[in-house]
């Protein structure tokens, strides 16, 4: 790899188009886009941005509409294409393969960019599950088209390699970013909690009765005082969504519940912030709790929530048998708030001529050599 990545007249990119899973009501995406949009502005490159239709809040940069003929029309505006951040490259849910849209249309945007001579920066994404040998080839088709590859879990940096392709290993792009000064609520114990729909229906059935039980066994004993229901996804289709599952539960914990109305992402942000602890399926949430240094209690569905560095406040549980369940609460709610989850890598995105590169953190012990974004 060369120390910088310019145009292929020299100059460093002036605007690019990234395309990831962004306007669709998944706060976690939409919160790595704007981590992007801040270092874009920051870099002085313009960004414009892939962005459906269902996110209750602003974007963070200019949008291109969902649309063949807009994309095409922007990318022959840019200079760079970027793939992610986010879990981008799966077609399964629960185990379950279905047709995901999402990576053929990556698939054809990174197909234009690459006949157009444009660099493409594949940044912070997540691969897999992909069932199924065209899945995979897809994938990997996009990944060698790409002039850089930079991936959040050690199983897409595998993926990677089984395509030739050498992808660089980076901590999420939320990870020490979105921390809110708002403080704890001075009465009372606090549990956020965020679930998403994932399993059978028997299984997803199971697994929201067993934390129901165990939240309302505490809440009877005097152990906790409220519970609120903090969704990561509010976009409409029930599949996707945290709420219909959250309302489910919270409805049989009984007691003193919540659930956040998430017009904004600083309502999930600050909802997190003032809690005791953090129970949560989703990838973001389980950051975010620890970004706060909240005792962190991560429900890993999948792969990628194994991932998140469990430096003091996060731990793991199952969640399908209520005294498991119930006792790494305790165990949560007996531990100190500790220090804020920081990330262990240099993760710019846009390393640019002539800058310099940074001080590894003092932390990061093998991965101390990642630089990630342009210019690597």
């Amino acid at each position: 790899m060369p120390d910088t990545l310019p145009n292929p007249d020299g100059t460093n990119p002036r605007r690019a188009a990234v395309f990831g899973y962004f306007g669709e009501g998944n706060l976690g995406d939409d919160l790595l886009l704007s981590v992007l949009a801040e270092e874009a502005a920051t870099n002085g490159i313009e960004l414009v941005a892939g962005w459906g239709a269902t996110s209750p809040w602003d974007p963070p940069c200019p949008t291109i509409a969902r649309s063949p003929e807009a994309t095409i029309e922007q990318l022959e505006r840019s200079d760079l294409c970027i793939v992610g951040p986010g879990g981008l490259f799966h077609n399964a849910r629960a185990g379950r393969p279905y047709f995901d849209r999402g990576l053929l249309h990556i698939d054809r945007v990174t197909e234009h960019a690459h006949a157009l001579g444009i660099p493409i920066l594949a940044i912070g994404i997540g691969i897999g599950p992909l069932i199924g040998p065209t899945s995979r080839r897809v994938a990997g088709r996009i990944l060698r088209r790409c002039t850089d590859v930079a991936v959040r879990d050690d199983a897409s940096q595998d993926f990677a390699a089984t395509y030739g392709v050498e992808a660089r290993r980076i901590d999420d792009l939320v990870i020490g970013e979105f921390a809110s000064s708002r403080q704890r609520r001075s009465e009372g114990t606090t549990v956020a909690l965020n679930l998403r729909p994932w399993g059978r229906s028997r299984e997803q059935r199971a697994r929201e009765e067993a934390v129901a039980a165990s939240l309302q066994r505490m809440i009877q004993a005097g152990e906790i005082e409220r519970v609120v229901g903090v969704p990561m996804s509010v976009g409409p289709d029930p599949r996707t969504s945290d709420v219909p599952p959250l309302e489910r539960v919270l409805r049989q914990v009984g007691g003193e519940t919540h659930l956040v109305a998430v017009n904004e992402p600083e309502d999930a942000i600050e909802a997190i912030a003032s809690s005791d602890v953090l129970l949560g399926m989703r990838l973001h949430a389980v950051i975010l709790g620890a970004n706060h240094g909240i005792p962190t209690i991560a429900i890993p569905y999948n792969e990628k929530v194994r991932s998140v560095p469990r430096e003091g406040t996060v731990s793991w549980t199952e969640a399908t048998i209520p005294e498991s369940t119930a006792e790494a609460l305790r165990s949560a709610l007996a531990t100190e708030r500790r220090e804020r989850l920081t990330p262990r890598t240099d993760r710019r995105i846009f390393r640019l001529e002539g800058s310099p590169a940074p001080e590894a953190p003092a932390s990061a012990g093998p991965l101390e050599s990642i630089r990630l974004g342009i210019g690597l």
